[in-house]
């Protein structure tokens, strides 16, 4: 059964919207993929340096994923796709930074607990 994807919250869609466009369609490519359960774009999909790479999260993360589009800046967006048929998009943003993000990190907890209280479920 394909999935369809939301955002879990106006903030989240904003944050998406707000991506630069090149950068923005290449995550929806690779969402709408994921959202298709035809599983992950490969990087012979796109032009050399334009890779969409994906990744679980570990710890109290560990059901949601990341597509990152390293650079200089780099672009995050993490996404849980377990529950309903629906990929939910959390949180988008812009890395400038080797070092963990820790307001990105604090944003995903609360929109993780939302996702939770929203479905009722636990993850």
């Amino acid at each position: 059964m394909a999935k369809q994807f939301a955002f879990i919250n106006k903030q989240a869609k904003k944050e998406f919207l707000e991506l630069p466009v090149e950068k923005r369609k290449r995550f929806s490519d690779s969402l709408n993929v994921i959202a298709g359960d035809q599983g992950d774009l490969t990087p012979e999909s796109y032009r050399e340096g334009d890779a969409v790479r994906s990744k679980v999260l570990k710890g109290a993360f560990s059901q949601i994923t990341q597509l990152s589009i390293n650079g200089k800046p780099a672009y995050r967006v993490v996404y849980c796709a377990k529950f309903n048929n629906t990929v939910y998009i959390l949180h988008s943003w812009t890395k400038t930074s080797e070092k963990t993000d820790r307001k990105a990190m604090t944003t995903l907890k609360g929109r993780l607990l939302e996702l939770r209280s929203k479905l009722s479920i636990k993850i």
